[in-house]
């Protein structure tokens, strides 16, 4: 046994001895090398997280009017998604849009004389504040938004609902889905 000690004495102290050699030329070469040259190869880019695309979730739904004269609304849920698809947020303008067919179109023009076949809101979302806490719902991780207008309430048939997200600096994302009024 003590044999065996006497072999692997002299090994071990080899190992640790080029272990220690090992890591003082690393810290030596790591010494020389600018600091912004780590920064550089570890600092994420700027719009790695920025959304890359928009998408109205399947929670999004019609909701219709409570008693004879209240509006009807939509219950949108907006998903602001990452490269990896993933969400986020981010400040910036939502702008929604019900397009209806020509007949839902013809039907509302009677009530409302100006009606073209589009019903459009736009969501100021560029204050931080408001954003957060007004609009952002962590449980869904979407932005939950009550759209309302008198002329949902006459929608008997399906409609596209549309979104663009507009940030700053960056391109508009865009998505649409089919709304069916109940």
């Amino acid at each position: 046994m003590t044999r065996r000690l006497a072999i692997l004495r002299p090994i071990a102290l080899i190992a640790s001895a080029t272990a220690l050699v090992g890591c003082a030329s690393n810290h030596a070469t790591n010494a020389t090398q600018p600091a912004a040259e780590h920064t550089r190869a570890t600092a994420p880019a700027p719009d790695l997280f920025q959304p890359m695309r928009v998408r109205l979730h399947p929670l999004t739904h019609y909701i219709p009017s409570a008693s004879p004269g209240a509006p009807a609304s939509i219950d949108a849920h907006v998903e602001l998604l990452d490269r990896w698809g993933l969400p986020v947020r981010a400040l910036g303008a939502l702008r929604f849009i019900a397009r209806t067919d020509k007949k839902q179109t013809a039907l509302i023009a009677q009530s409302r004389l100006s009606f073209t076949g589009a019903i459009v809101w736009n969501i100021d979302m560029s204050n931080p504040e408001q954003n957060a806490f007004r609009y952002y719902d962590p449980i869904t991780r979407t932005y939950h938004i009550t759209l309302s207008d008198p002329a949902l309430s006459l929608l008997d048939s399906p409609f596209t609902l549309d979104i663009v997200f507009r940030a700053p600096g960056a391109a508009p994302r865009s998505a649409s889905r089919k709304i069916i009024p109940h």
